[in-house]
């Protein structure tokens, strides 16, 4: 999941009165409480996070970005199975302990690459579906109202 912009803003005021932290663009976020516990993105712009949100920020040289996106998005269902309790509450801590296999950065930006074209495929499909949909809406709009006939 992408993240490009956001619902809320935060002034420069409350933010040094806040226990809000500043992420730059490109950082990976893991939601860490509620119904969105585990779910992670890459924020594409630079923003403010409160304690609901977890930011990794990898060493460039030993791993790539989205890399460890595609490795934390495989991770996570393990992770969230370790918790007990209806909703699940993540923290920063079980995150770190995580372990994750790490291969050589050239193989990693392969790795990425491959899933990042899959994710892409699949973008382009779910965008077909929605056209087609909103077509069959529009031709039962037409057709079962009578507006438009067919020949029998």
């Amino acid at each position: 999941m992408l993240i490009t912009d956001t619902e809320e803003s935060i002034t420069n005021e409350a933010l040094e009165n806040s226990s809000a932290k500043l992420i730059e663009k490109d950082s990976i976020l893991v939601a860490l409480y509620g119904a969105t516990a585990g779910k992670v993105g890459i924020s594409r712009i630079d923003a403010a996070i409160n304690q609901a949100l977890f930011a990794v920020i990898p060493n460039p040289n030993v791993m790539d970005k989205r890399f460890l996106f595609y490795e934390l998005q495989f991770q996570m269902p393990s992770i969230l199975r370790k918790l007990q309790g209806g909703q699940p509450n993540l923290s920063g801590k079980l995150i770190k302990l995580s372990y994750i296999d790490i291969p050589p950065i050239e193989e990693q930006r392969k790795i990425s690459n491959i899933l990042k074209i899959t994710d892409d495929e699949i973008n382009r499909n779910i965008k077909r579906i929605e056209f087609l949909i909103m077509q069959k809406k529009g031709l039962m709009q037409r057709l079962l109202t009578g507006q438009v006939r067919v020949n029998v």
